[in-house]
């Protein structure tokens, strides 16, 4: 004989942000769906049925065995498999199956503890014998009719609307058909042949698939019927053990305990074992936070059990127990139903041989609430859980006893599937708080692994399952200013980036990195951008100091340690960069002198011309800035300063064109000066500022450190210059008052006498002793004889006063006479042909009064 235990893991109530159901493992399906057909034709009732014989199962086990089924199949369902839905129906069949199924045909077993214990005992009531008597006239629903039966519960099958689920046929019988109307009176064996052969045309047509299961638990003690149908049964059902005889009324509900497990093991939960008592000493060991230790005895006759129960203190369990509660101790079946067991070693003592029994422990459920700060979160920050383990009703798990302790092993299965280990640290009262960092953005789920072990023990798992799911808000990385397009060398990207979560909340941390590059040509240019609080966006410039085409992109990061986390999708965009023609500024004046410094008298303000030239750097040719320039007023930025504070009045850059320019500086007092010249803004075409672009220079104006002899040289010096001036402007006005007048005449003469004066100067109001005079073309043209007249207007021109006239025809001497008062000298031809077009000149030296010195000079 054989144990068997069933370990019925916790159901869980996990909340997060709000409560979610745990579970177990991966299932192989969604559900279960099982219909039991009860043969309820007289020959398996006996005589107390209506039977005149004594049936295949006189005390009544297809009742029991069916409460017991349902029974187990609700403690499963509400112990650990809440997340797996049973439904159930019930058909008795005889002649047909018309009668006995659940109102309304199926029945979903509740998860809910109250619930289902109303529903359990309606169950129970439903489907008892007595229950059956009362309803059932006369106490047996004729003969066996296989094929009405299976029909029935295809049927059934047919009104859900369940996918993947597994659908079970469970069918209680001694195993033989008998339909008169069919195969005639006394059922011959030709005829029962031809239904069971209906019988598996109709399974295999009908209820084939994978997901669809037979099992028959014949009751046959005497060996009646089973032997000659077992082999076609075993053929309808697909694999032999499902379709077994019980030989003895106390192996019935051991076959069901064997499909139950069946059932149970297929739904993907492993944790269904069983192991049969034996008769005499059976050690049992109880692991902690057992809810209900179970102990089902099934036997031959309706005698109570006879069990002797040791506790691990070595305490005997008395049935007046308040632990303990025994059901059915009249009937076949009976129940010990142990709640709450100490762990520890068990003895059970078996005094009865015959009796078959099974025990059942079922865990005792851990409620565990799970409760996290409040979010959203993001990627980089710290999310808190703080997990409780409670009991059913509520209270605070305690700790287990010794020498158990609890472990807990927490995980946490990121959006990307990787699972990674997290420590829970224990607080009060059962209270643990788990710490973690999300590094995805996506839906996390948090598993929760409790176990309870003990030192030469094997550990036990309290609970092994999903235990909640949070979300963690994706960063968003957006570029608020354009990039793509055609871009010069030398130009510079000004970037504007927002890193905020999916609610448009700004992310921003000493941690996070926002960086932006750029590729293109084997070169890589990266710029790390500064978070402007005020605005909330990172900023930053990067300068383009390539050509041709490149990549541009830009990453987020979060950065632990050497471990970097990408925060948002990474932007990328394709732009090209021409070949610029950069533009620079050079120093003409002064050239190569850090510091300018005056010497001499200290002056009250010194001036100063600066000379700079714009020129191209590839050509090294001037260039005309403001000719090139987008916004000419806005090209230049000039600031002088001196002793390091800017002056109030900032001079203005002069344009001297070709590429010129000249800034002066006037009124500049001692100090030191810093001048700085900066070429500002965009220029057309490929032409850009470079950064040679800017001049800077420093120079002193510094006071004359000369002593009192150099002041006093200066004053003489000026005193001596100011006498020499004097002397000089005395001569002149002494000049201009001498007495002499002059006058130089060139006349037209008619038959030997003056009749025209073609030009004339005075002589004295020159203040020289010597005139070169050209003369006028039409004086050349019209004057065929021309003569000097020389004439003193002042009669106290010293007599000795000469004009000497010389006549330069064609470049060249020709005539020189000498004029005294009143006479004249001819200084044409008498021909006309001797003028036009020659260059004559006259040069006429002369000395008006005795005492000015002669001299020439050229007019």
């Amino acid at each position: 004989m054989r144990l068997r235990f069933c370990f019925l893991v916790v159901s869980l109530v996990v909340a997060l942000a709000q409560p979610t159901q745990g579970q177990s493992s991966t299932v192989t399906y969604d559900g279960l769906d099982i219909v039991f057909l009860v043969d309820q034709s007289g020959s398996m009732g006996g005589r107390e049925y209506g039977f005149r014989g004594t049936g295949t199962d006189p005390l009544g086990l297809r009742f029991e065995a069916l409460q017991y089924a349902i029974d187990v199949l609700g403690s499963y369902r509400l112990n650990f498999a809440s997340d797996y839905p049973i439904n159930l129906a019930v058909v008795y069949f005889g002649s047909d199956a018309e009668r006995g199924t659940i109102r309304n045909g199926w029945r979903a077993i509740a998860t809910d503890e109250a619930a289902w214990e109303s529903q359990r005992q309606e169950l129970l009531d439903l489907f008892s014998a007595e229950s059956f008597r009362a309803t059932t006239r006369p106490a047996n629903l004729g003969d066996t009719n296989f094929n009405a039966a299976f029909q029935e519960a295809i049927l059934l099958f047919s009104q859900l609307n369940t996918r993947n689920h597994m659908r079970v046929i469970i069918i209680l019988t001694d195993g033989a058909p008998c339909v008169p109307q069919e195969m005639g009176n006394d059922c011959p064996l030709q005829g029962q042949q031809r239904h069971m052969d209906r019988l598996l045309a109709l399974t295999q047509r009908d209820f084939s698939a994978s997901n669809n299961l037979i099992f028959v638990v014949a009751f046959d003690e005497e060996r009646e019927f089973w032997p000659r149908w077992e082999a076609r049964w075993q053929e309808i059902v697909g694999q032999p053990e499902r379709a077994r005889l019980a030989s003895s009324s106390e192996e019935i509900g051991a076959r069901f305990i064997d499909i139950l497990n069946d059932l149970f093991e297929r739904s993907g939960r492993e944790e269904a074992r069983s192991v049969a008592l034996r008769s005499g000493s059976n050690v049992i060991s109880v692991p902690p936070y057992v809810r209900e230790l179970r102990v089902s005895f099934f036997k031959s006759d309706a005698t109570p059990a006879n069990l002797n129960a040791t506790r691990p203190n070595g305490r005997t369990l008395r049935p007046d127990d308040p632990q303990l509660r025994i059901t059915n101790s009249n009937r076949p079946i009976e129940v010990w139903y142990l709640s709450q067991p100490e762990a520890g070693d068990w003895t059970f003592e078996v005094d009865d041989s015959r009796t078959r029994m099974n025990v059942y422990l079922a865990f005792l459920p851990l409620r565990v609430n799970a409760q996290v700060d409040d979010g959203p979160f993001s990627q980089y920050e710290d999310v808190v859980l703080r997990l409780q383990l409670r009991q059913e009703d509520g209270s605070p798990l305690p700790p287990p006893s010794d020498p158990y302790e609890l472990k807990l092993a927490p995980s946490l299965i990121q959006p990307d599937g990787q699972s990674l280990p997290l420590q829970a640290v224990p607080l009060t009262e059962s209270k643990y708080e788990i710490r973690l960092r999300p590094r995805q953005s996506g839906e996390y789920r948090l598993s929760l692994e409790i176990k309870a072990s003990a030192p030469l023990r094997p550990e036990v798992t309290l609970l092994d399952a999903e235990i909640g799911r949070f979300r963690v808000s994706a960063s968003v990385l957006e570029l608020l200013s354009a990039v793509a397009g055609e871009y010069l060398e030398g130009d510079e990207l000004a970037l504007r980036v927002r890193l905020s979560r999916e609610d448009s909340t700004i992310l921003s941390s000493e941690s996070i990195t926002v960086e932006a590059s750029l590729e293109g040509g084997g070169q890589r240019l990266s710029q790390t951008l500064a978070f402007n609080e005020a605005e909330g966006v990172y900023e930053g410039r990067l300068a383009l100091s390539f050509s041709g085409d490149a990549t541009f992109s830009l990453e987020a990061y979060w950065q632990d340690g050497q471990e970097r986390f990408q925060l948002g999708q990474t932007i990328r965009q394709r732009l090209s960069i021409l070949p610029s023609l950069p533009v620079g500024l050079r120093l003409r004046q002064p050239l190569n002198a850090e510091y300018f410094d005056t010497q001499g008298i200290p002056p009250a303000s010194v001036r100063l011309d600066v000379l700079l030239e714009a020129y191209a750097l590839d050509s090294n040719q001037p260039v005309d800035l403001e000719a090139l320039a987008s916004d000419p007023a806005a090209l230049w930025q000039v600031q002088v300063s001196r002793d390091g504070r800017l002056l109030d009045e900032q001079p203005l850059l002069v344009r001297e064109g070709q590429g010129r320019y000249r800034l002066p500086l006037g009124e500049l007092s001692t100090g030191l000066y810093e001048l700085n010249i900066q070429a500002k803004g965009a220029l057309r075409d490929r032409f850009v500022l470079g950064s040679e672009a800017a001049l800077g220079l420093r120079f002193n104006v510094v006071s004359n450190p000369s002593t009192q002899l150099f002041y006093v040289a200066v004053v003489t010096a000026v005193l001596i210059v100011l006498a020499i001036l004097g002397w000089i402007i005395w001569r002149q006005i002494d000049v201009r008052r001498h007495p002499c007048r002059g006058k130089l005449a060139i006349v037209r003469l008619e038959n030997g006498h003056p009749s025209q004066e073609l030009l004339s100067i005075n002589l004295d109001a020159l203040r020289r002793n010597r005139v070169n005079l050209r003369l006028p073309n039409e004086v050349k043209a019209e004057t065929l004889i021309q003569r000097a007249v020389v004439e003193c207007l002042d009669e106290r021109m010293s007599k000795e006063g000469r004009v000497r006239v010389t006549f330069y025809p064609k470049g060249k001497p020709k005539r020189s006479s000498n004029l005294s008062r009143g006479s004249s000298v001819l200084l044409g031809s008498q021909h006309k042909d001797n003028w036009p077009g020659y260059d004559h000149s006259v040069t006429l030296d002369y000395q008006l009064c005795k005492d000015m010195d002669s001299y020439s000079d050229t007019l």
